[in-house]
């Protein structure tokens, strides 16, 4: 269960002071995929040392079914060969922050010079949301296909 908001433009300095707030940098390719599913690669990592990972969702709205597997870094060069060419890659630096018993994950695009995306992941649909008093939302975007990655791809 997965909620979105779009946000004012964050303080980094503030983000990248706190003890509980990590910074990774992420280049997102999407793929070829069925009807219904969408599929990507990601390189995660930062200062040389990345992670590479490759995901399946299925579904709409607040409730996704979403396969991750880990890949090595052979693995996805080879995946790369099944880009969508339709979408660019998507590069973001992504916060990754504890906050309370809530960990949030904000993404900042080289896009956007006005606003970001902070997502939660929630295990019920009905758990509320607390969000540091720093990030100032502007509107819940859960549901609104235009602030999902693959259609900032499409940018």
């Amino acid at each position: 269960i997965e909620r979105k908001f779009l946000i004012e433009y964050p303080d980094i300095a503030w983000l990248e002071s706190l003890p509980n707030c990590s910074r990774i940098d992420v280049i997102q390719t999407y793929l070829t995929a069925k009807d219904g599913e969408e599929r990507r690669i990601r390189q995660r990592g930062s200062e040389g040392h990345y992670m590479y990972f490759m995901t399946t969702k299925r579904g709409t709205g607040v409730k996704r079914i979403e396969v991750e597997k880990r890949l090595t870094k052979d693995e996805y060069l080879i995946a790369l060969m099944e880009t969508d060419v339709s979408r660019r890659p998507i590069r973001k630096t992504r916060y990754c922050l504890t906050w309370g018993i809530q960990y949030f994950e904000i993404d900042v695009y080289p896009f956007w010079q006005d606003k970001a995306i902070v997502e939660i992941e929630l295990t019920d649909e009905h758990e509320p949301v607390e969000l540091p008093p720093q990030l100032r939302v502007i509107c819940e975007v859960t549901d609104d296909p235009e602030y999902k990655n693959a259609r900032l791809a499409e940018m």
